[in-house]
């Protein structure tokens, strides 16, 4: 991208407003999951110290032209080239203090933009509502193909988006050796109907909030996917998709990859069709507990692809399991999840009839 079109300007407060805050989600969600929590801390405690570099500022990488852009953020300098060097001060660009977005490109179009967050912390001081990051926003329209990118013992302290908009489709979020305060959203569907095929990849990091593969208000949100890497603590829920109409599908193609037996989801995974345990070696899910889904006849894929994942944490829902991969999968919880059991590849161990739902 050429530097002609990248500005800095200030964002409509309405903007502003709209980002600087938690989204609604269908009930209540659940903070945390018993004795997880604590570990969750622990893993916490090992993150590396990080700088305080006091900041309200607003990015706009749009000028006439909001797709396509790049926004770099390293260590509280701002670049529209992550190899080259500052242009402008971010502390305060437009002379004044607000709630803080950053956005890689905001309206008429919000698609195919990146921005990128090395090392930097808003820690103090910091409005209420905190700051958000967005790939795209744009609430009336299509969002597509935004990529936000979160390393280097960051801290941000509102909500993480992909991409946000009337739909959202395709886009991606990296957060690595951070700590995230608010919700990550891998795709926001505000408007029109669907969220679908975006990524969420977390690893070395501690999330406050619910993380979402999709979350959609109006529609489908199906075909997300949510990793989650070595060394990670999730205090929420995770979600694969997620909305505030309960007769749309949250559940088709979403998929939960858990690549670290030392990560921990302290709270409820939920409406994932496929759950993948990638592990070096044996280990345990640390899933707090699995809620299969809310509809009827509907199956959980759980692929083992290597070693034996014992799964202590409750498996609950109306949905049922289907054990596949060459690994095994050992059941150690009272489960009451009620939709059976299917083994397909490897094995599935239990000391007691009651660690299943039900079996087919």
């Amino acid at each position: 991208m050429r530097s002609s079109n990248f500005s800095l300007r200030k964002i409509f407060l309405s903007v502003r407003a709209a980002l600087g805050s938690s989204m609604p989600r269908r009930g209540a969600a659940r903070s945390g999951g018993g004795g997880d929590v604590g570990a969750c801390l622990a893993l916490a405690a090992l993150a590396l110290s990080m700088p305080v570099m006091a900041a309200s500022f607003t990015i706009d990488s749009t000028g006439s032209n909001v797709t396509n852009n790049t926004a770099c953020l390293k260590n509280s300098t701002l670049t529209t080239d992550c190899s080259s060097g500052p242009t402008q001060d971010p502390l305060n660009p437009d002379g004044e203090t607000t709630k803080a977005i950053i956005p890689g490109g905001v309206p008429p179009s919000a698609s195919y933009n990146k921005v990128t967050i090395t090392g930097w912390t808003g820690s103090s001081p910091i409005p209420s509502t905190g700051y958000s990051v967005a790939g795209g926003y744009y609430p009336s329209a299509f969002v597509t193909r935004n990529t936000v990118k979160i390393d280097g013992a960051s801290d941000i302290t509102g909500n993480v988006y992909g991409g946000y908009g009337a739909d959202a489709d395709v886009n991606e979020v990296t957060i690595d050796s951070s700590t995230i305060t608010g919700y990550i959203y891998g795709g926001y569907g505000n408007n029109n109907g669907f969220t679908a095929s975006n990524t969420v990849t977390i690893s070395k990091t501690s999330v406050t909030g619910n993380v979402y593969g999709g979350y959609s208000v109006p529609g489908d949100a199906t075909g997300n996917t949510v990793t989650i890497g070595e060394a990670s603590c999730i205090k929420g829920n995770v979600y694969g998709g997620d909305g505030s109409n309960s007769t749309k599908d949250f559940f088709t193609g979403n998929k939960l990859v858990k690549n670290g037996a030392d990560s921990i989801i302290a709270g409820t995974a939920s409406n994932f069709q496929k759950l993948e345990f990638n592990y070096g070696d044996s280990g345990k899910a640390n899933i707090h507990e699995l809620n299969t889904t809310e509809t009827e006849g509907r199956v959980v894929e759980i692929n083992v692809k290597n070693h034996n994942v014992t799964f202590d944490g409750n498996i609950t829902g109306r949905g049922g399991l289907n054990k596949t991969g060459d690994g095994t999968l050992t059941l150690t919880a009272a489960n009451i999840y009620e939709g059976g059991t299917t083994i397909t590849g490897g094995l599935i161990e239990f000391d007691r009839p009651e660690n299943f739902g039900g079996t087919d």
